[in-house]
């Protein structure tokens, strides 16, 4: 799943799956829906451990080849897939769509970098922004720096840039909000250990419309660097033109894409993945 309360998926990507021989495994995440638990609480560990839970329910089933399975995410299940595949043991696949690769603080800093830049402000403006992001982070790592963090939030929140348009440049003026105890739990996840772990084949997507130069440039760095370590080759980095972090065509807001307007993958994207996880299992056409 994605962050937030996700239910199940039925959509197009589960239609083509099943057409071309796969068995599709999706769910509500915990705390939502038919599903028990509370995802405000969960870590990543946990998450992934629902997904392998799943994986392991599939192993029992007679229509399914146990070693056939694989892990799919989307945002923020592009850290949970990968980490699942490592927790599962011997996956088939991953693949993970517009996540992983860096730390969710990572991703998000460039991502703030990137937007105010792209939206015209100043070097000088995206620097202090980054500065109290960065402030803003270390309170939320260590519990410790609140008085730094109050008073430069005090100084800065008239500024334009402070809580402009999706940038993650600001936090709660309350020290025991639980916003705080929530994104610890998996804002400073460092993927390169699960990565590490993985010898199967992994396919990594982005919408050329829903991240930044810089950062991709960083994240594929980091893939490599993690396959290197273990000698993994199967590994492809995908990035989808007119398509943005949903991988819908021409979404250029998430949020206004699932809510507001007609959706859309990006032309050849759903055929490319289906075509990618063919290549490598062995689906029966039944």
């Amino acid at each position: 799943h994605g962050s937030g309360p996700q239910i199940r998926q039925r959509g197009i990507l589960e239609q083509l799956l099943v057409r071309a021989g796969f068995s599709v495994l999706t769910y509500d995440k915990r705390g939502v829906g038919a599903s028990g638990g509370n995802w405000q609480t969960a870590t990543f560990e946990d998450l992934a451990d629902d997904a392998v839970a799943g994986a392991h329910m599939l192993q029992t089933r007679r229509d399914v080849d146990p070693k056939q399975i694989g892990f799919w995410g989307l945002s923020q299940g592009g850290w949970i897939a990968p980490l699942a595949a490592a927790r599962f043991g011997n996956p088939a696949f991953v693949v993970a769509a517009s996540g992983g690769g860096l730390s969710p603080e990572r991703t998000e800093l460039l991502d703030t970098e990137d937007e105010l830049l792209v939206a015209g402000f100043s070097a000088t403006e995206v620097t202090e922004a980054l500065t109290f992001q960065t402030t803003k982070n270390t309170f939320m790592r260590t519990e410790e720096g609140w008085d730094a963090y109050q008073a430069m939030r005090q100084r800065v929140q008239s500024l334009k840039w402070y809580g402009y348009g999706n940038t993650d440049a600001h936090g709660p003026p309350s020290k025991t909000n639980p916003y705080w105890a929530n994104q610890r739990r998996f804002y400073f996840y460092d993927p390169a250990t699960a990565l590490e772990k993985l010898t199967c084949p992994v396919l990594f997507v982005f919408g050329a419309l829903g991240g930044n130069p810089r950062g991709m440039q960083e994240t594929v760095a980091a893939l490599r660097s993690s396959f290197e370590k273990t000698g993994n080759r199967d590994f492809t980095v995908q990035v989808v033109a007119n398509a943005g972090h949903n991988l819908f065509v021409g979404e250029t807001d998430p949020l206004r894409a699932l809510t507001e307007q007609r959706l859309r993958y990006a032309p050849g994207y759903p055929q490319a993945l289906v075509t990618w996880m063919k290549a490598h299992t062995k689906p029966e056409d039944k």
